[in-house]
């Protein structure tokens, strides 16, 4: 069973890696077509509806709680 959660673990690390260097990888290319920030925003955006869709069915509107809002703030200004 821990051999089998380890690969597991090993496999979803790889494929959260791929799915990065796809998107930024993605990102580059666009650049070339329309402004970087409309690139940025459609990844941003299409990375958004993904996690939503993957996560929503199993928490709900649990999902959008957070015990630490002042962190996500401060994340999301950083970012800005």
């Amino acid at each position: 069973m821990h051999a089998r959660q380890g690969l597991l673990g090993i496999a979803y690390t790889v494929i959260a890696t791929a799915c990065f260097a796809v998107l930024d990888t993605t990102v580059q290319y666009l650049s070339a077509l329309v402004p970087l920030l409309m690139a940025l925003w459609w990844r941003y955006t299409f990375q958004t509806v993904v996690a939503a869709a993957i996560l929503a069915p199993q928490r709900g509107l649990r999902m959008l709680r957070t015990e630490r809002l002042g962190l996500h703030v401060l994340r999301g200004m950083l970012l800005m």
